[in-house]
């Protein structure tokens, strides 16, 4: 697994979002799959991520797209 964390959230909160979006996505899944999926903190931050599947692990992006999408 790869995390890409460009906000300036912590890893063990990355890893907390991570657990929670494998138990809500797809079971489906291929090499070269790209997902996005976004969401909104308790704060109204609105955090994107972006998975990859590629062939040896999945990796994940983080980024802050501002406070209710803005």
């Amino acid at each position: 697994m790869l995390i890409v964390n460009k906000t300036d959230l912590s890893y063990r909160c990355l890893g907390s979002i991570i657990d929670f979006l494998e138990m809500s996505l797809d079971d489906t899944f291929y090499y070269g799959k790209i997902e996005h999926t976004a969401f909104e903190m308790v704060d109204n931050r609105v955090i994107q991520v972006e998975i990859h599947y590629l062939k040896r692990y999945t990796k994940f992006i983080f980024w802050e797209s501002g406070k209710n999408g803005k």
